[in-house]
């Protein structure tokens, strides 16, 4: 919740990243962190996780389509293609291959356009005409995500001030805002496009966003949680929020319990030259 109060845990085996919620609020796309990582599906209401992917390569970036029927994500090919998998796993179609690595990062409310990252730099596709460059300014460009109205996109750019901060960019032109004030990652859009929420290290923020005009509000912090589930050398996302956002879907780090063994041995060196003069 927006208080920081844990609901219901679901702590399966096996190490998770990159919880995204579908559409319709009835399933979670998850990564399987393993060789190969893999994505796997969370029926929310039964609890019953399913393998989706199979490829013999690494597969995670999931990305939902608005009508909760596919995903389009990463696929090793050897190098990260754009592919998309429907739900029941009949088909996958290839959106973008190429000689260098590209990873998705958010599905247009069309469902035709998507964004994604390369290098560095932030791209979109309307899976029509060849992709669009955001304007570059030469720093470093990730987690693109495309607002509800498909007229604005959200990003982490890297900044010498603090890290990185998250900017808003209208995606008709280059006219920008930044939103977080002292370091953010990680954008997510909620409340219909009216709020953006980011983190910065541990901390989950909250900042309002009037579609109209472009502009922020003071990004308020909402409660602190471990900062895990990235993958990609933390280029992608760890968290979701729903559409209302009030709830929050995060990979929390849990404590095993297992107490490590130390085995002391005295003498040892009496016991070597004994088991050497046999």
């Amino acid at each position: 919740g927006r208080d920081g109060r844990d609901g219901a845990l679901l702590t399966p085996d096996g190490r998770w990243a990159e919880p995204r919620l579908s559409p319709d609020g009835r399933m979670l796309a998850l990564t399987k962190l393993g060789r190969p990582a893999q994505i796997w599906l969370l029926d929310r209401a039964r609890r019953v996780l399913t393998q989706l992917t199979r490829g013999a390569g690494t597969n995670f970036s999931p990305n939902w389509t608005p009508d909760s029927r596919a995903i389009i994500h990463i696929a090793e090919t050897p190098v990260y293609d754009v592919v998309r998998t429907a739900l029941d796993g009949s088909t996958v179609d290839t959106l973008l291959r190429s000689g260098i690595d590209k990873a998705p990062t958010s599905v247009g409310p069309d469902g035709h356009s998507w964004a994604f990252e390369t290098r560095g730099q932030l791209f979109v596709s309307n899976g029509v005409d060849a992709p669009r460059g955001l304007a570059e300014n030469g720093n470093g460009r990730k987690q693109a995500v495309i607002s509800p109205d498909g007229q604005w996109i959200a990003y982490a750019e890297r900044s010498s001030a603090s890290g990185t901060d998250v900017f808003v960019q209208r995606i008709a032109d280059a006219s920008r805002r930044q939103v977080s004030s002292s370091g953010g990652e990680q954008p997510r859009w909620s409340k219909g496009g009216r709020e953006l929420v980011f983190r910065n290290a541990e901390a989950v923020l909250a900042s309002n966003f009037n579609p109209t005009t472009g502009e922020p509000g003071i990004p308020v912090t909402l409660f602190r949680r471990a900062n895990a589930g990235q993958m990609y050398a933390r280029r992608t996302t760890g968290f979701d929020v729903s559409p209302d956002g009030q709830t929050f879907f995060l990979v929390i780090p849990q404590e095993t319990g297992r107490a490590s063994t130390v085995a002391l041995v005295l003498n040892w060196q009496r016991e070597l030259e004994r088991a050497l003069s046999r």
